[in-house]
């Protein structure tokens, strides 16, 4: 069950950044999905990948090892998307997109870690409302 949650959330992923659509629109998308996926859970367990980090991370290395390359895949598809926004001048060409990227996923996992011990989507629609403004995306 852990395995299929991983791939299908790694496809949900990919699959946002690999459309044609225009950058804000993937990161719209990203963070809709993301609320969605919670919201609509009666209880809030969490990440299921963030939750595997939490736990496994420092007995397996097997486990950490996936759960970083999932980490970097989907900050590598935020940065690359935060590039994309730059060059059609959505974003100031100043913004150090890899930092970015790695704060926006933090930010969205902080998010889910508040929710699921709150157990209120609250948290989570708060974090997206910030980086949506953040990165005008409203």
């Amino acid at each position: 069950m852990i395995t299929r949650k991983y791939f299908i959330l790694s496809l949900l992923h990919i699959g946002i950044f690999q459309t044609t659509n225009e950058p804000a629109s993937k990161l719209n998308k990203m963070l809709d999905w993301t609320h969605t996926y919670h919201a609509e859970m009666e209880k809030k367990p969490g990440c299921p990948i963030g939750n595997l980090a939490i736990e496994m991370s420092e007995h397996d290395e097997t486990f950490r090892v996936r759960i970083h390359h999932f980490f970097e895949r989907w900050i590598g598809a935020v940065e690359a998307t935060l590039d994309e926004m730059i060059k059609h001048g959505q974003l100031d060409s100043t913004i150090d997109t890899k930092k970015s990227a790695q704060a926006m996923i933090a930010m969205i996992e902080g998010g889910i870690l508040l929710m699921k011990t709150q157990q209120s989507i609250h948290f989570l629609s708060n974090i997206i409302d910030v980086i949506r403004k953040q990165f005008n995306l409203s």
